[in-house]
């Protein structure tokens, strides 16, 4: 409610605030930086990033840089074009490679199913609906020649028209088909009919009676909503320069938009009687955006005024339109002198990337801000070297006129002659040319150098010198390979941000239009999609860096994780939805998107039912009888276990009496030559036979406990035999 002290802002004064914004935006050829530029017989403003861009366009095309000289080379070196055409490519495969270019991260435990919905939703709109590939291509090269990229997302209403034409039906069945046309949602228009008179038979009375029947043709008309998204080219682009990086926080940014005469009166603006001067302008920009003059031309309406193009401006700025203090976002559309409409808004349907951010400023740094003086220097030394070859080919003669005929001289011609009045010495003598080829190609090759030191596109990383692969070790050009792909990989980074700005305007845009569930085509089936209960993202992430050398180590990287999984599953950490899981993403990596084309997810209502109807079907006969047998040959294994191990003890035990009793007869000889040493008074031999009868002891029970250890590591053995011959039958 506007306050009591300040009224709500009038047109007048909002158009004033309007033209003033545009005035000193970025882009406008109007602006407090304008520079005077004298073009073919005009001298119009222009501003300075308008020049900027319109140059831009002029490199990367190889057009004439102006200071040509008549009879010399006019070559123009094209390393922009050269340096974008090589980085689009891998730009773009690190995008589109992948079946998801942008992904909502759930945000709860129980948001998981609503971010995959919105994601495969908003993936659907921007590359199914509105063409995605083509959308980013633009996207990104707008960016890295012209500073910046712009998408436009909307949603608008689409009336769609078609023609049913039916003959011989009574009032009854017309009203039934209309009726029918009506219940598809779609609105029924007689546009021709023909009432025919006749006779029909009484079915009950079988008595000819007089009918009437009718051919008609009827318009069908349904309104269908349409998400779009649009890339904007730069010269459109109007933007405040208070404007940072984040366009949402812009107080203002606005987009030309060309519309004709009857587009205008059907928005409630009469443009009938406004001069044409304010028709639509063509700028440097667009003349430098185009390669032919062809594409200059405009289609001539002739007498029919109400197809003449006339410009507006589409704006979104911050204002306090109300009177109450706080400044809100509006959209206002502003045809020439007059606002058409002005409403307030929840956010500015725009989203820019820039490939290399500068920080604190809207602008970025483009491909041509790194290469044109490197593109005016080699220019000027392929000039010179190619002027120094005409020269040497195209040698000058020293000729003394008097005695050479020059009209002979002039004609230059296989086989010709020159007619000389006189002694032929010294009368032509060729004047030597040196050649600066050699001097000027190292400088040549050191532009290259610096090219791909600003940019990291080179011959090399390129892959279009193979004496370079035969002359450089694996690891070198693997790091010569790594440091290029790091500088593509950081403007892939810095572009993904504008892709992610974009898939967060297209997901609101189906929260705030979106009343009922969508039918779409995802993965090959058909799949209900629900936003009416979606909850506001703000935060996503986009989906890049699939290279070729980084698919090929995520495919190495996969095939190892299977590898694990392989040993994890002995000990039962390894789930059904683990392993569908990585095949799905081995399915991705290797081309294939669509992952249930070959495999069953174990979320599926399929595979669940095909567990019940395992779970449910009899026992397989053969693995009864298996099991029977492997449990018959656990018995008999362990039967046969310990009947062994009986033996084995028996004879042990036999062993251990065997030892006993030559131990017994030992001890019996010692103790007999040990009693007559004593009664022979020997004391030596007493001394040594005590000696020799303690080690015998010692050995003797030494070996006993051996034996006992044997027996007890082969009873061991044993049962471990044991258990591993009826896990066996148990497997079987």
């Amino acid at each position: 409610m506007a306050s009591a002290n300040k009224p709500a802002m009038d047109s007048r004064t909002l158009l004033n605030l309007v033209n003033a914004h545009e005035r000193a935006s970025i882009g406008s050829s109007a602006g407090a930086g304008a520079a005077n530029i004298a073009t073919t017989g005009t001298t119009t403003q222009y501003g300075s990033v308008e020049v900027e861009r319109a140059q831009a366009l002029d490199y990367y095309h190889g057009r004439a840089l102006g200071n040509e000289v008549v009879g010399r080379s006019q070559v123009v070196s094209q390393e922009l074009r050269d340096t974008v055409e090589w980085a689009m490519p891998q730009i773009m495969r690190m995008f589109v490679s992948s079946k998801d270019i942008i992904r909502f991260q759930p945000e709860n435990p129980n948001d998981e199913q609503q971010s995959k919905q919105a994601t495969d939703a908003v993936n659907y709109l921007l590359m199914e609906q509105n063409n995605g590939v083509l959308l980013l291509h633009d996207f990104f090269k707008d960016a890295l020649i012209l500073k910046n990229g712009y998408i436009k997302a909307w949603y608008e209403e689409v009336e769609r028209e078609s023609y049913e034409s039916y003959t011989g039906l009574d009032d009854p069945t017309l009203t039934f088909v209309i009726q029918q046309i009506e219940q598809r949602g779609e609105e029924a228009e007689i546009v021709a009919q023909e009432e025919k008179q006749g006779f029909t038979q009484d079915p009950m009375t079988g008595q000819m009676v007089p009918n009437i029947t009718f051919d008609v043709r009827i318009k069908c008309t349904r309104k269908e909503g349409q998400y779009v998204a649009e890339c904007i080219p730069t010269e459109d682009m109007r933007i405040s320069p208070n404007t940072t990086h984040d366009l949402q926080k812009s107080p203002f940014v606005g987009h030309v938009v060309r519309k004709t005469r009857s587009e205008w009166k059907e928005l409630g603006y009469d443009v009938a009687d406004e001069p044409t001067d304010n028709g639509p302008r063509i700028g440097i920009q667009s003349i430098a955006r185009s390669d032919t003059m062809d594409e200059l031309a405009a289609d001539d309406p002739g007498s029919d005024k109400s197809m003449e193009i006339v410009e507006g401006l589409e704006c979104y700025m911050r204002v306090d339109y109300d009177g109450d203090g706080y400044a809100e976002l509006r959209r206002i559309l502003k045809a020439p002198g007059k606002i058409v409409e002005n409403e307030p808004i929840e956010e500015i349907p725009i989203a820019h990337c820039v490939p290399i951010r500068m920080p604190h400023r809207h602008l970025g740094i483009s491909y041509f801000d790194l290469l044109k003086d490197l593109q005016d220097i080699k220019t000027t030394l392929i000039r010179q070297t190619l002027d120094n070859v005409y020269r040497i080919n195209q040698g000058r003669l020293a000729v003394n006129s008097q005695i050479v005929n020059m009209e002979d001289l002039s004609v230059s011609q296989p086989g010709g002659f020159v007619r000389v009045d006189g002694p032929t010495a010294g009368a032509i003598q060729a004047i030597d040319m040196p050649s600066i080829a050699g001097e000027l190609l190292p400088i040549i090759n050191y532009t290259d150098e610096m090219k791909a030191q600003r940019t990291g596109i080179s011959a090399t990383t390129s892959g279009l010198d193979p004496d370079t692969l035969q002359e450089t070790t694996a690891k070198a050009y693997t790091n010569a390979m790594n440091a290029a792909t790091a500088k593509v990989e950081l403007i892939c980074r810095m572009l993904a941000e504008g892709v992610k700005d974009a898939a967060i305007l297209m997901h609101n845009l189906l929260i705030r239009h979106q009343d009922k569930p969508m039918m779409m085509k995802l993965r090959n089936e058909w799949v209900q999609i629900d936003p009416t209960s979606w909850r506001k993202r703000y935060t996503c992430s986009v989906n890049v860096g699939l290279g070729t050398g980084s698919r090929d180590e995520m495919r190495g990287n996969l095939m190892l994780i299977g590898q694990m999984q392989q040993q994890a599953a002995q000990v039962g950490i390894v789930q059904p939805e683990n392993v569908y899981n990585l095949v799905s993403e081995m399915a991705e990596i290797l081309g294939f998107p669509v992952p249930g084309k070959y495999f069953t997810d174990p979320s599926s209502p399929q595979y669940q039912q095909a567990m019940q109807q395992k779970q449910q079907q009899p026992p397989n006969p053969a693995v009864q009888v298996a099991q029977i047998r492997g449990q018959s040959d656990i018995q008999k294994a362990q039967i046969s276990a310990q009947s062994d191990l009986a033996q084995i003890q028996a004879e042990a035990q036999m062993h251990r009496m065997d030892m006993m009793n030559k131990m017994m007869v030992e001890k019996q000889r010692a103790d007999a030559a040990l009693a007559k040493a004593q009664a022979d008074g020997d004391s030596k031999a007493v001394t040594a036979y005590l000696t020799a009868s303690q080690k015998h002891s010692e050995a003797i029970m030494g070996l006993i406990q051996g034996m006992n250890q044997t027996e007890s590591q082969e009873r061991q053995n044993f049962v471990n035999a044991l258990g591993a011959s009826a896990g066996m039958a148990h497997g079987q």
